[in-house]
């Protein structure tokens, strides 16, 4: 496979770049003396070249996935070759976790070799089970459409400060934890953040019929994590009756059984779980039967299509009729 692999590669590369492996099936390719719009084009043809025709061997056919990182190395100004090529496996992984690109490119290294150097400082912080500094939480508004003065909700969304004052996005953060395995540490500080938030508010929420709170899937598959969730759950009925679990629909498909015995659970205690993200990834319809949560929040890109096109609405307008159905609430990011 790796041979094949490899000719299909160098074919596509037409003798333009050196194409190298690191290990497993990881490779790099060097371009020189060329601008990253062209090399963009070549890279394209990789990826379609490794993805697109099936593979046969020993009598079986399969299709490979693949995802690429591309930067501009003179961008990256007096970077090391292995901050440059750390720079291009973090751009992968990104691509990875976007089912729509399969290449990610950066061809401006000031910002991104930053928050490149951020999420290293993060993941030796997380790795060493600390919860990192300058951690902070806004509030984004959930308003009804039909009765917009009867209550008013929260999404509870995550931001960071840098030692300078800078402003880290919140999928650096993310992406630093979970690609780590340490997601449970910055779960664990937005629940106990979000419940004393609703606690030292409570005579200002007599409106707030929920406050949304995202669990990461590797948090959800850690045994101790959910334990010490549901033990602080115990302590905290009061705030508890107003939190709104949301949980991905892409994490909830890996294991049905499991997460409908923690949305039981979760609402036994007290609690509302949302499906977030819905359209993003599967958006079968088949499987909400399984699922007995309480709220299902569309997809921004779902959303943005409503407003533009016949069938968009249509869309919007099929779901919500079967989330009325089901008894659940409807949300729409956007």
């Amino acid at each position: 496979l790796l041979v094949t692999l490899s000719q299909r590669m160098k074919f596509a590369l037409h003798e333009g770049g050196t194409l190298a492996r690191l290990g497993g099936d990881e490779f790099v390719v060097g371009f020189f003396n060329t601008d990253i719009a062209a090399v963009s084009c070549r890279c394209q043809r990789m990826v379609d070249a490794v993805s697109q025709t099936p593979y046969a061997i020993d009598m079986q056919r399969f299709s490979l996935g693949v995802s690429a990182g591309l930067i501009e190395a003179a961008a990256f100004e007096k970077s090391s070759l292995k901050e440059i090529i750390a720079a291009a496996d973090n751009l992968c992984r990104k691509a990875k976790k976007r089912p729509n690109e399969k290449l990610v490119i950066v061809d401006s290294g000031r910002l991104f070799l930053k928050h490149q150097r951020t999420e290293l400082e993060l993941i030796a912080c997380l790795e060493r089970g600390e919860t990192p500094e300058g951690l902070y939480m806004v509030m984004q508004p959930e308003i009804s459409l039909t009765r917009p003065f009867e209550s008013l909700n929260f999404e509870i969304l995550l931001r960071m400060k840098n030692k300078e004052g800078e402003t880290v996005p919140a999928s650096v953060i993310i992406e630093a934890a979970e690609s780590h395995g340490k997601s449970a540490i910055i779960d664990r500080w937005v629940v106990t953040n979000a419940i004393q938030w609703i606690e030292r508010h409570a005579t200002q929420l007599a409106n707030t019929r929920f406050v949304g709170v995202n669990l990461s899937g590797g948090s959800l598959n850690d045994e101790a994590f959910v334990e010490e969730l549901f033990d602080l759950f115990e302590m905290h009925r009061v705030a508890l009756s107003k939190i709104c679990l949301e949980i991905t629909e892409t994490v909830a498909l890996t294991d049905m059984r499991m997460m409908q015995r923690f949305i039981d659970r979760a609402r036994a205690a007290g609690a509302k779980v949302g499906l977030d993200d819905f359209g993003a990834g599967y958006s079968s319809f088949g499987y909400l039967k399984g699922l007995s949560v309480d709220s299902l929040k569309l997809d921004g890109s779902l959303v943005r299509d409503a407003v533009r096109s016949p069938a968009g609405e249509a869309i919007i307008v099929a779901i919500g009729g079967l989330v009325r159905s089901l008894g659940m609430k409807s949300v729409g990011e956007f």
